[in-house]
């Protein structure tokens, strides 16, 4: 299977090819970054599962840039392999690199649907889809800030309470839907009670660019 050209490639990925850090297994790595998934499943047979992927000191196994296996199997887009991580050690689904993202901000910032959908119906249900990264942005505002449509609507229909979440900048879900261009979703939520809320109480000084931005939405 040809690999995607996936937009959510973690950045310095392609400089540091097999530049591992203490913690990081270099088959694990190579098996993971390749997606050989019978390399990856050997790799699995070295011992019990809760310390397959964890490293001789006894934390979660990361390479330089602090993401786990699946991080890297998500932003290459080695799906079977993520399918694989998601049953065996559902926790992965909540672990942060040195940037803050979980594996679900690098599949939405790629707009990858499948990748997406294995995350989110990961058997690991606390809060996923509403952590924040370091520019305080969900899975949510990464796919709309990237013009995902699909991957945003699987998200707002699997967690309707991260509509409301605003990122650092400001900008919250109803402004980054509007700036996209999204009037199906912008109707949406204008017509819910707490949407409504968050337009009318203003959101710091995004006010008038809401308007502005939300109002030609609208008006298309």
């Amino acid at each position: 299977m040809l690999e995607p050209e996936n937009p959510g490639l973690l950045e310095g990925e392609e400089d540091e090819s097999y530049a591992m850090a203490e913690s990081m297994d270099p088959e694990l790595y190579r098996a993971t970054t390749k997606g050989h998934i019978l390399e990856f499943k050997k790799v699995r047979e070295h011992g019990p599962l809760d310390k397959q992927y964890r490293s001789s000191a006894g934390g979660v196994q990361l390479d330089p840039q602090k993401n786990t296996v699946l991080h890297i199997a998500t932003s290459c887009g080695h799906y079977e392999i993520v399918k694989l991580l998601c049953k065996d050690l559902p926790f992965y689904v909540t672990e942060k690199n040195s940037k803050g993202d979980t594996p679900l901000h690098i599949a939405a910032r790629a707009g990858d649907s499948l990748l997406v959908t294995l995350l989110i119906n990961c058997d690991w249900r606390e809060g996923a889809l509403e952590l924040e990264n370091e520019e305080g942005t969900t899975a949510l505002h990464e796919a709309l800030g990237h013009r995902h449509r699909k991957v945003a609507w699987i998200l707002i229909n699997k967690n309707p309470s991260a509509w409301y979440s605003v990122n650092k900048e400001g900008k919250s879900v109803l402004y980054l839907a509007a700036e996209a261009g999204f009037v199906d979703l912008v109707k949406l939520l204008m017509e819910d009670p707490v949407g409504n809320c968050f337009v009318k109480g203003g959101i710091r000084n995004k006010t008038p660019v809401h308007a502005a931005i939300i109002g030609k939405s609208i008006g298309n």
